[in-house]
């Protein structure tokens, strides 16, 4: 049995409206038949002046071809150009290719594949709204009151005598290094093969985060400066994980893929029982460790120590803007600490 929808038509009730509300019902009934989604005839139908209405129904697949070859009119095709366009592949592939694109079969699907108030269904929202724009096909506003109130939840970090706990113990394992010199020059995991220590305290690394275009270098600084002593930074151990080489000192020598595949076989070795015993040890049984946790911890150590946050963004390889926002938590408990310790000063 064929499961019935409801649509509305928009349609006034009186006379008129109930007879152009039978020759909608008949134009949607003819469309069924012929595999059209019926929702493109009450578009027609309800058209107005300055809405964009395709000239025929356009399939799935056809939205994509056409998302994509405007993707690529704009950007070159580098690593991580590619990775992003499989990305939004790996989305709009929810969808049934040979279906007709409409506004419906995408809410459907939204609501279908994704939970409310997650990431998953805010960046899936994002790619069937310029689906749509990109094909003319009327929605994409009622698509955007869909995407929900996305917040990442606000992890507990490692206090510093933890990570020295814990570095301590695993320094002298395959992923040890990679491990101390992230704790200490609060780098991406992915820029870890990049650093080239100096004696001073700083190092140059690439900034792989830089959308559209290759990393470019840039330098940052330990802090504490002491850790590289303590764990031998300057004698680089970079595994190569499942590559042939795990070393991206120039820009051109980056490959997102291949980096992807790095962090994963570092993350993957979370699983050996050092890593599980001495976090069990350190954190407790029920902490959920991320490699990801020394980067932030770096930032917020600089933030208790009022280390200048302009150079701290720039070490960190991000705009003040964005480190300010993702920081502001710890920025305000701080800065009212400072305040209450001059209060008690004067007093």
């Amino acid at each position: 049995m064929r499961k019935q929808r409801k649509a509305g038509l928009g349609c006034p009730a009186t006379p008129g409206g109930l007879i152009e509300a039978e020759q909608i019902a008949t134009a949607m009934h003819q469309a069924i038949s012929e595999g059209i989604d019926p929702t493109t005839v009450v578009l027609r139908a309800k058209h107005q002046p300055g809405q964009v209405v395709p000239e025929k129904p356009i399939t799935v697949a056809e939205a994509i071809a056409i998302y994509e070859k405007d993707y690529w009119q704009t950007r070159k095709r580098l690593p991580n150009t590619e990775l992003t366009w499989q990305r939004y592949q790996h989305i709009l592939n929810r969808l049934p290719a040979n279906g007709v694109l409409s506004l419906g079969l995408l809410q459907r699907t939204l609501l279908e594949t994704t939970e409310p108030d997650s990431r998953t269904r805010q960046m899936t929202c994002m790619q069937f709204e310029r689906l749509l724009k990109k094909s003319g096909v009327e929605g994409s506003e009622q698509l955007r009151s869909l995407r929900g109130n996305y917040k990442p939840q606000e992890r507990e970090l490692p206090t510093d005598e933890q990570l020295v706990q814990l570095i301590d113990v695993i320094r002298p394992t395959k992923w040890g290094w990679c491990l101390a010199a992230m704790a200490t020059f609060g780098c991406r995991p992915g820029e870890v093969p990049s650093l080239q220590l100096h004696k001073d305290g700083t190092a140059d690394c690439l900034s792989i985060k830089e959308k559209l275009r290759l990393p470019a270098l840039r330098t940052c600084f330990a802090y504490p400066k002491e850790w590289i002593d303590r764990w031998a930074l300057h004698e680089v151990e970079i595994p190569t994980g499942p590559l042939e080489e795990a070393r991206w000192i120039k820009p051109n020598q980056f490959d997102s893929a291949d980096s992807e595949r790095w962090v994963a076989a570092w993350r993957g070795a979370r699983q050996a029982q050092i890593y599980k015993e001495t976090i069990a040890e350190v954190f407790g049984d029920d902490y959920r460790f991320d490699i990801y946790d020394m980067r932030h911890r770096w930032a917020v150590r600089s933030i208790e120590a009022n280390v200048n946050q302009s150079l701290c963004a720039q070490s960190m390889g991000h705009s003040l803007q964005m480190h300010e926002q993702r920081y502001q938590r710890w920025m305000t408990a701080t800065d009212l600490r400072a305040a209450m310790a001059r209060l008690a000063e004067a007093s």
